[in-house]
């Protein structure tokens, strides 16, 4: 068997990811403070649940001059997808196409348990893919604008904005 203590990229728990979990791990208005900075996030609105966890649209409190005021929390209890994607937004730090993180901590949850967090900027029109494919049913103008250079220097990064921001 391999060692897997030194495993930097899975999870050295056999416990199987939750698909479809209808357990909250935030309440709406939960206040989730973080102790790198001091800021505050209060939950709000659940915006989607997939591999790294669940995303909720939160509200800063407080002030800061680099986190916005509206912004997505991603909270998981798995530490693994947390650590990729927090160690592919500092990568990605500054970059106009990509999605900001502006920070990643652990916080306890209001049972005792671990929930990793990152903080986002939120994208209001969506994700990049959306505006970048052509819809079913586009006719043939419609679908060459959407495989324009243009377009797919945004498809691609979408694709690596995707690989860190999925949820």
């Amino acid at each position: 068997m391999k060692d897997t203590s030194a495993a930097t990229t899975r999870s050295i728990s056999r416990r199987p990811a939750r698909a479809g979990s209808a357990r909250r791990l935030l309440a709406r208005d939960q206040i989730v403070p973080s102790p790198e900075t001091g800021l505050q996030y209060r939950a709000g609105d659940f915006l989607g649940e997939g591999g790294f966890g669940q995303v909720y649209l939160a509200r800063r409190l407080g002030r800061s001059s680099k986190v916005a005021e509206l912004v997505c929390v991603k909270v998981s209890e798995r530490m693994d997808g947390w650590l990729r994607e927090a160690y592919f937004g500092q990568m990605l730090e500054g970059h106009p196409r990509a999605i900001q993180v502006y920070e990643a901590f652990p916080s306890i949850a209001r049972g005792g348990d671990i929930l990793y967090c990152l903080v986002l900027e939120y994208a209001r029109h969506g994700d990049l893919r959306r505006s970048c494919v052509a819809p079913a049913g586009a006719g043939p103008r419609r679908r060459r604008a959407a495989r324009s250079p243009a377009s797919s220097r945004c498809w691609a990064s979408s694709t690596a904005v995707r690989r860190f921001t999925a949820i």
